[in-house]
């Protein structure tokens, strides 16, 4: 069952007008599946992995911390600098989920202040310690996440939904 306190909250806001315009200035895609997409990244307290085989969501994140450090492929030397430095630090391409990979999720909290671990995929991958964010769904899918998300809003017209379709 899911938590209904109020402590446990998946859904993240819709941006704001000027959020969203910022987003577009660093190239994201001015749809409304980018958007929501955009805001679960932000609100993932998980690491994201950014389902992303046109390179939109890469795109801008590069475009909004210019300092990013980027690796493709996987280079010990480069993921242990941006975790001693504090850095963002995305990994382009996964295509599984290596023991490298594993153990940086493992021991990300124990990084300098200010790191932050993006992963970029062709193809959904799942793995209980990211958070997989589609960016290359299409309106029908974000629909969906948008019929799915005023539901758990909305619990009486969940339970309806529920009695209908039993």
């Amino acid at each position: 069952a899911l938590p209904t306190d109020d402590s446990w909250e998946w859904i993240p806001r819709t941006p704001n007008s000027e959020e969203r315009q910022v987003w577009e200035t660093n190239s994201l895609p001015s749809d409304i599946h980018s958007f929501q997409s955009a805001s679960f990244m932000m609100a993932s307290k998980l690491p994201p992995l950014l389902v992303d085989p046109h390179g939109c969501a890469l795109l801008w994140v590069q475009n909004t911390h210019h300092d990013a450090i980027i690796c493709k492929p996987i280079n010990v030397d480069t993921i242990n600098e941006a975790v001693r430095s504090g850095s963002v630090l995305i990994i382009e391409g996964v295509e599984e989920f290596t023991s490298q990979i594993l153990s940086l999720l493992r021991d990300s909290e124990t990084a300098a202040k200010g790191f932050k671990l993006l992963l970029t995929s062709l193809t959904p991958l799942y793995h209980p310690l990211v958070n997989t964010i589609d960016f290359s769904a299409h309106e029908g899918l974000g629909s969906c996440l948008t019929f799915g998300t005023t539901l758990l809003r909305d619990p009486q017209l969940a339970a309806d939904l529920v009695q209908t379709l039993a």
